[in-house]
């Protein structure tokens, strides 16, 4: 018999239009919104624990929307300090070692925890979105390419900041 694990609940705060790209990729699916937004927390959390760039991760999502603003795509605002857009706070379950991971890296990363899970969220809807294609698919086959996409940001990361230093 396995002990049981005590969850937390955290919530993440979200406008309407991110609501609807996380619902509509949930469908798409077979999941539920809970699911994408803990896949994608652990998922990150995996990336940066092998990785041990905690520390990177501000700076690769701000590398990552530019990469894209070169490219002719303009990415959404992550985090807002009180923002006038209307936000509704989304629950999501973490466990004991899960939160003591993101209050960790959130302090390496210099960001909040509920920033570097916003961050965590966005980015893992932009990244299904484009591995999906928006169409139907099935969470267990993308989930290793999610992890790779992921890693592949960090990397970049780390290359820029590597050429910086020299």
């Amino acid at each position: 018999m396995t002990p049981d694990i005590e969850l937390t609940q955290v919530a993440v705060k979200y406008d309407e239009y991110t609501k609807d790209r996380l619902d509509r990729l949930a469908r798409n699916g077979a999941v539920n919104r809970h699911h994408l937004m803990l896949s994608f927390v652990n998922i990150w959390i995996s990336v940066l624990k092998n990785a041990d760039m905690a520390a990177l991760f501000h700076f690769a999502i701000i590398l990552r929307d530019f990469e894209a603003l070169t490219k002719g795509i303009l990415r959404s605002q992550r985090e807002i300090p009180d923002s006038r857009v209307p936000e509704k706070a989304f629950p999501i379950k973490l466990g004991e070692a899960a939160i003591f991971d993101i209050e960790r890296f959130a302090s390496r990363a210099n960001m909040s925890n509920h920033q570097l899970m916003k961050n965590m969220i966005i980015i893992g809807i932009e990244e299904l979105e484009s591995i999906t294609d928006y169409k139907s698919y099935e969470f267990g086959v993308v989930e290793p390419k999610l992890y790779k996409s992921f890693e592949l940001i960090m990397k970049k990361a780390f290359k820029a900041f590597k050429a910086g230093i020299k």
